[in-house]
């Protein structure tokens, strides 16, 4: 028989191993609460990844949006105002929007109107260029129009231009997107709320080739003369600041027949990144003039007077023309 100090130490022990199991018990939910825990602060840092990740790919959506929209450049918004050598005091104020690099190239144009021509687009015509780096010309103020619908519904944004279209009885209209014909019966509207690409307002078109800077008679900042070191123009001594050491056509690109466009890019950018905002090719913009639309710029026959950021010419939109191209902006 066992005494009572043997059941004694047989009760200690079974009481130790209780609490020992306890203690373990007790340390497996300590480490269940910080394993529970971790798995919190994991998953909140996945959160946090997942929204890092979501981000990150909203700004490569943008940036591939703006590599496919082609090189454009921001134009910030505000007001940009001075007094102008030529045509004195003037005011611009607009809002931000992108504005192509350079003028419409022929071979953006050619890629857009393929696009186009298997969409809807009847009538764009081939244009033309002296090389695919060179700006596209020889279309009117109706093709630029469509070609920006076109290149916005390739892109998949929501078209500028919209007209009224003859339905089926006749005496029906329609409003839709403008892809074909040059309307007679109504002009071409703009939704100022769509996301597409258009012709910049003349405010716009000079306020972008201003380029940041006040009351400048050029695109540029060191000089309020003109040479064929800055641009491809006509040169001639009738303009007092009009001091290039060679005269007539530029001699560098005077080549091959007309027109005599040099490849976009050739001479140096204006304030905001803008190439060829004196000659090369004038181009279309937005605003009615009477039965007439605004042509800025000048181009490579063009004399220095229409190369000034504050010159306004205006032409037929039917008119089209191998000194005249255009560039495109969008929101």
């Amino acid at each position: 028989m066992r005494t009572l100090d043997e059941i004694y130490m047989e009760i200690q022990h079974t009481l130790d191993r209780v609490v020992d199991t306890l203690g373990a018990v007790v340390d497996n939910e300590d480490r269940l609460m910080d394993l529970q825990q971790q798995v919190e602060a994991l998953e909140h840092n996945q959160q946090i990844l997942q929204q890092r990740i979501q981000g990150m790919e909203q700004r490569m959506q943008v940036a591939g949006m703006l590599q496919m929209r082609g090189d454009m450049v921001l134009i910030p918004g505000g007001t940009n105002e001075g007094t102008d050598p030529d045509f004195g005091a003037y005011s611009l104020t607009i809002d931000s929007f992108y504005m192509d690099q350079y003028p419409v190239t022929k071979a953006l144009w050619d890629a857009i109107r393929e696009w186009a021509l298997e969409n809807g687009y009847t009538d764009l015509p081939a244009g033309g260029g002296k090389g695919p780096d060179h700006p596209v010309h020889s279309v009117n103020w109706y093709d630029a129009v469509k070609w920006c619908n076109a290149r916005s519904e390739r892109d998949g944004l929501i078209p500028v231009y919209g007209h009224w279209i003859a339905a089926t009885p006749p005496d029906y209209l329609l409003y839709g997107v403008y892809r074909t014909g040059e309307p007679t019966h109504t002009d071409v509207n703009q939704d100022t709320s769509a996301n597409g690409y258009r012709l910049p307002t003349g405010t716009e078109w000079e306020y972008a080739a201003r380029g940041g800077l006040s009351g400048r008679r050029f695109p540029w900042d060191d000089a309020n003369t003109v040479q064929h070191t800055r641009a491809n123009y006509q040169s001639r001594t009738e303009e007092a600041y009009d001091t290039s050491s060679t005269q007539g056509y530029h001699e560098a690109y005077w080549t091959g027949g007309v027109p005599y466009t040099s490849p976009v890019g050739s001479f140096a950018p204006n304030g905001y990144g803008l190439y060829d905002m004196a000659g090369n090719v004038s181009e279309w913009c937005w605003n009615p003039q009477g039965a007439l639309r605004q042509v800025r710029s000048g181009g490579w026959s063009s004399y220095a007077h229409w190369l000034r950021c504050g010159s306004v010419g205006g032409s037929g939109p039917s008119n089209a023309h191998h000194n005249r191209g255009f560039r495109s902006v969008c929101r």
